[in-house]
């Protein structure tokens, strides 16, 4: 489990499977989606190059949350589809810094 300034975040690994993280937002641009339902949140998928995703979609008009990559809550970057883009659902791309 790990506290950062904005989220509460939950990592669990099942055997081989993909892992899942839980994360309840506590301020910042992510509490703006929080609606108090038990809903999914987000689906996060794993890019080799962040700011190249970032380009491909802003190229096809759905720009990316923030206009760069930010730190995410461990040795990877982060950026966000916006839900209005997706049917509702918030889509994150992360890429490992490690």
């Amino acid at each position: 489990m790990c506290l950062n300034t904005k989220a509460l975040c939950i990592f669990a690994k099942g055997n081989g499977a993909s892992p899942v993280e839980l994360v309840i937002p506590q301020g910042g641009k992510l509490s703006e989606y929080k609606t108090g339902k038990p809903v999914i949140h987000h689906l996060a998928f794993a890019v080799e190059d962040i700011r190249a995703a970032q380009a491909e979609y802003a190229a096809k008009g759905m720009p990316l949350l923030d206009e760069k990559p930010v730190q995410g809550a461990g040795d990877f970057v982060v950026n966000f589809l916006k839900p209005r883009h997706t049917g509702g659902i918030l889509v994150e791309f992360v890429q490992n810094t490690r």
